[in-house]
């Protein structure tokens, strides 16, 4: 799965939780630069990544996946080869 396919992903993923279509992320997003990206959303967002993508994020990590690029450094370790840049 390429970056690309993973990010787009990730828009669909976040937009369904906070219930909007309308947020736009990008690899240079971060937490603090979205308002609907709060702490409950965080957590419901990443068991959401965790399920689409069939993976396990480790707990301690979670706390500092604040970017999308983070997320996605995660999310193509977890995959490994099958992930490409």
């Amino acid at each position: 799965m390429e970056r690309y396919e993973i990010l787009e992903a990730l828009n669909t993923i976040f937009n369904k939780i906070v219930e909007s279509g309308n947020v736009r992320l990008v690899e240079t997003s971060f937490a603090d630069d979205i308002g609907e990206w709060e702490s409950l959303n965080h957590i419901r967002f990443i068991v959401a990544i965790e399920k689409h993508f069939a993976l396990r994020i480790n707990t301690g990590d979670i706390v500092g996946l604040k970017s999308i690029s983070s997320i996605l450094n995660v999310i193509e370790a977890a995959m490994g080869p099958t992930a490409k840049k």
